[in-house]
């Protein structure tokens, strides 16, 4: 246990990006109440020129507890995958899969009313899970096939009621399905692009 705990991306290159990430959910969380009015993506006011709806109703959530719940997330997404996204790259990753889950919502109008940054972390979960396939780090396939799996079970079954009652709003289901779909995606893009010639992690871990 310790020597994994070792192991996790300390250097300040792999961690500040998390952090501000985790400021900035805080941050929104102390004024929720107010934010959640004007930053919560509603499609009908996003297609009437409201467009930084698109982005901001990430960062909105309904409570504390789904804060706290999604942070929690950031903080697995960097003891897992926190040297895949030095500097800007979470930032750039996160926008991209903000932009296209809200695109997606708006589109299939599947919510009237959507907050939460849960969608974008199954994005980030399954773009990091690609990395560990491409650098042949154990534990990628089954992280992406777990992240795969839950999501084929909401659709079947629904969202968790336990954790319904405890943000005190419906699990968005669909939008974790589109987070999911889009971070293969931009996951698979990146492969194949400016990643063919990724190192193997424990060679990053080194640097």
């Amino acid at each position: 246990m310790l020597a994994i705990i070792k192991q996790l991306p300390y250097q300040r290159q792999f961690s500040l990006p998390f952090i501000t990430l985790g400021a900035l959910i805080l941050l929104t969380t102390a004024g929720e109440t107010q934010l959640n009015a004007s930053w919560a993506l509603i499609p009908a006011l996003s297609n009437n020129g409201e467009w930084w709806r698109l982005i901001t109703g990430h960062l909105v959530h309904s409570n504390t507890y789904h804060s706290l719940l999604n942070l929690g997330g950031v903080l697995a997404v960097w003891a897992l995958h926190g040297e895949y996204y030095a500097k800007y790259k979470l930032a750039i990753v996160s926008l991209l899969l903000g932009l296209a889950i809200s695109a997606s919502i708006v589109m299939w109008q599947s919510y009237t009313h959507y907050v939460g940054f849960s969608a974008i972390l199954h994005g980030l979960f399954c773009f990091g899970a690609i990395e560990d396939i491409k650098r042949k780090v154990n534990g990628g396939e089954l992280i992406l096939l777990f992240v795969i799996g839950k999501v084929i079970w909401e659709q079947i079954a629904g969202g968790s009621m336990q954790v319904a009652e405890l943000i005190n709003a419906n699990v968005a289901t669909d939008a974790h399905l589109f987070g999911t779909i889009f971070g293969c995606i931009i996951g698979v893009i990146y492969i194949v692009t400016w990643g063919k010639n990724l190192p193997r992690k424990t060679k990053l871990l080194d640097q």
